[in-house]
């Protein structure tokens, strides 16, 4: 499974996440905080079919010897938290909530593949074609000059950039 880092987002515990959830007007249900412990709580992007693997199939707490497997592999914590089945339609409600009252981003990286981003402070990402791997960067000196002036009755909400990477070509000896 490829690997999406966000390595300026900080993981946040349940009771961070459920403060959260109601800081954006959210009502905190369990599966609510749930899905967005699943994202909030670790520093990659995940889809929603990440989301739901994990909520589904992932260990039966967070300190579970067993973090090596699903997406959200190689964390750990020392809070357990039992996992109950979440429906695909409770996670992409809580993500379409969550989208519509700004407390995430979502990314369409790929024609089939959109990624959800706990990190709204300004940044970008580069996207790995060969492995899928997506990566922030700081926002810093870009800027994006030149942009055409929106249909009539609209306004520009955002511009997200990411910049589609893959390896050099390696040279043969």
């Amino acid at each position: 499974m490829p690997r999406y880092h966000s390595a300026m987002n900080t993981p946040r515990t349940r009771q961070e996440v459920a403060a959260l959830l109601q800081a954006h007007g959210v009502h905190a249900t369990r599966q609510r905080i749930d899905v967005a412990h699943a994202l909030f709580g670790q520093t990659r992007h995940l889809s929603a079919e990440d989301i739901l693997e994990y909520l589904n199939t992932g260990p039966t707490t967070e300190t579970d010897t067993d973090l090596g497997r699903g997406p959200l592999a190689g964390r750990s914590n020392d809070r357990p938290v039992t996992r109950r089945a979440v429906s695909k339609a409770t996670v992409y409600n809580t993500l379409r909530l969550l989208l519509e009252r700004g407390a995430i981003r979502a990314l369409v990286v790929e024609a089939t593949r959109v990624l959800y981003d706990p990190n709204n402070a300004p940044h970008h990402h580069f996207f790995n074609t060969l492995t899928g791997e997506l990566t922030d960067f700081p926002a810093g000196p870009v800027t994006v000059e030149g942009l055409p002036v929106p249909p009539a009755g609209t306004v520009a909400d955002g511009v997200d950039i990411v910049v589609r990477i893959r390896p050099t070509a390696q040279t043969s000896r």
